[in-house]
């Protein structure tokens, strides 16, 4: 039987099986739909065939539904309210806008996902495609070359470009029985080429403190699994909560470590209005992320 329904119930065939029952009669069926009453005839005919049931009993005075036209006439309106459904949704002009968006880590594993949750209550008929790469700086080149619409990361020192929208002090992290002593190589977990990784191994050269690197990665995830293996510390900000990573206290000689400061850049050439309302939401999430640290909140090292 299940081979009988593909196809079997066309739109003329639910106009027509709706306007009958509807009407109670083939003739004021045909003047509704404005076809001749043979026509309605064969198409109900038709159907009947199909299905292998008697969907109207037929009498002078009209037609009336049987029980088996009744369940058939359930499916059709159905049917008939889904098409109006679909064709309304197609007849919509289309809207989405697609934001590209450049994340660094840092911002991807702590402020992104509120700043995604309160522009998608804000805004509709967006889409975002985001980036993430390693060092972040390279998101910058990535914007320069029209690639992306708005970069979101940590400064560049060497770029005089975007708009500045935290800054968090910078500490020296690793596992709590991690033991260092001054007069001893300082054993370091690196990024690879990046930002942090210059910070510090700048404040090391400064502070005529030695060092010797016993790991490199190119990723926060690595980074974090070396440092939790306790192979050597490494530098961070104090957002994220991470087990057995703790700050480094000032007994283990290091020095003190530049704040981190993180940027909000755009392309000049980037869709005005999506971008703009991007950005105003980012910096209203950046707002209350720093209230809370000026609150003091005891948090854990952020990568």
């Amino acid at each position: 039987m299940s081979a009988l329904f593909d196809g079997i119930l066309s739109r003329d065939q639910i106009r027509t099986l709706i306007s009958v029952a509807e009407q109670g009669s083939f003739h004021r069926a045909a003047a509704q739909l404005g076809v001749r009453q043979p026509a309605i005839s064969q198409q109900i005919k038709r159907l009947e065939e199909n299905l292998g049931r008697r969907l109207f009993d037929r009498t002078p005075t009209g037609v009336s539904l049987t029980l088996d036209g009744e369940a058939v006439l359930i499916y059709a309106r159905a049917m008939a309210q889904l098409g109006a459904e679909m064709s309304r949704h197609f007849s919509r002009p289309i809207r989405e806008t697609v934001i590209r968006i450049g994340i660094g880590e840092e911002f991807g594993r702590t402020a992104l996902p509120a700043v995604l949750a309160l522009f998608a209550r804000m805004h509709t008929g967006f889409r975002f495609e985001a980036h993430c790469t390693n060092p972040s700086r390279a998101l910058f080149g990535i914007l320069d070359d029209g690639a992306l619409d708005v970069v979101v990361a940590r400064q560049d020192p060497e770029r005089s470009l975007g708009e500045t929208v935290w800054v968090e002090p910078t500490i020296w992290a690793g596992r709590p029985d991690l033991t260092l002593s001054p007069a001893d190589p300082v054993p370091l977990v690196l990024p690879n080429a990046s930002t942090l990784r210059d910070t510090m191994l700048a404040a090391l050269t400064t502070a005529s403190r030695p060092w010797r690197v016993v790991f490199e990665g190119g990723s926060l995830a690595l980074l974090e699994a070396a440092v939790r293996a306790g192979l050597g510390v490494s530098a961070c900000t104090a957002r994220l909560d991470l087990t057995q990573i703790v700050p480094v206290g000032a007994s283990a000689g290091l020095p003190a470590l530049p704040p981190s400061v993180f940027v909000l850049e755009r392309a000049l050439s980037a869709k005005p209005e999506q971008v703009d309302a991007f950005c105003d939401v980012l910096r209203t999430a950046a707002q209350l992320s720093l209230a809370d640290v000026r609150q003091g909140d005891n948090q854990g090292p952020e990568w």
